[in-house]
């Protein structure tokens, strides 16, 4: 019985919680996917890879021009938990 609750204990262990953490997203280059508005009008949408994950985050700016489709951005803030700030 010891023998089995050292494996199940072991095992436990090697479980992992497989969240983003959207910190990590800081200092990314994320590409836009969706047009993002400018001054936080509308958010529009970016991709990043992020902790070796592709992902999908929605973006604002506080740029005076819209940002299209295909722009290369980098990440300089986290706004909330889906949602980045990013610059021109």
């Amino acid at each position: 019985m010891a023998l089995i609750a050292v494996l199940m204990r072991a095992m436990v262990r090697l479980q992992q919680d497989g969240t983003a953490d959207i910190r990590y997203a800081l200092g990314e280059q994320g590409t836009v996917y969706l047009p993002i508005s400018p001054h936080r009008q509308q958010p529009g949408k970016v991709n990043v890879t992020l902790q070796g994950r592709y992902l999908e985050l929605s973006a604002i700016t506080d740029a005076d021009h819209k940002m299209p489709t295909g722009h290369t951005v980098p990440v300089v803030g986290i706004e909330d938990e889906r949602t980045l700030l990013v610059l021109d």
